[in-house]
């Protein structure tokens, strides 16, 4: 789910186990499925051996929404690179350890270093603007 796993040992909750809980939000954008689903048999409390071995062996398309490709491609939004990118820094998000996860400016860094909102808009309307 979107708690952190420190936060099962009664820590207090922190800018870390928000940026944990981000990094699944991140995951459920890009795969478009609930990570507390079956979709996955083998998910466990950090991250499945299926959600590993597609990133670091670069099969981006084994894990990204389908639709969400289809749609990148046509509207020429973003790059397969770019969705890897994304991918990478919702695992990194989701580190077991705080310690191992961006900080919020790291976040920010690496999504404007992605252009992430070029992703297409499936609410219809406009994509946003470039804030560059």
């Amino acid at each position: 789910g979107y708690k952190a796993p420190e936060l099962t040992k009664m820590k207090d909750a922190g800018k870390e186990s928000d940026i944990y809980s981000l990094g699944v939000i991140f995951l459920e954008m890009v795969t478009r499925k609930d990570t507390n689903s079956d979709f996955l048999p083998t998910w466990d409390l950090h991250l499945s051996n299926s959600l590993k071995n597609p990133v670091f062996d670069g099969k981006i398309s084994e894990m990204i929404s389908h639709g969400l490709l289809r749609q990148s491609r046509e509207q020429n939004c973003i790059t397969g690179e770019g969705l890897l990118m994304f991918l990478q820094l919702a695992i990194a998000c989701r580190s077991p350890s705080p310690r191992l996860r961006p900080d919020i400016k790291q976040v920010l860094g690496k999504l404007e270093e992605i252009e992430l909102w070029k992703l297409p808009n499936q609410f219809g309307g406009d994509r946003l603007p470039n804030r560059g």
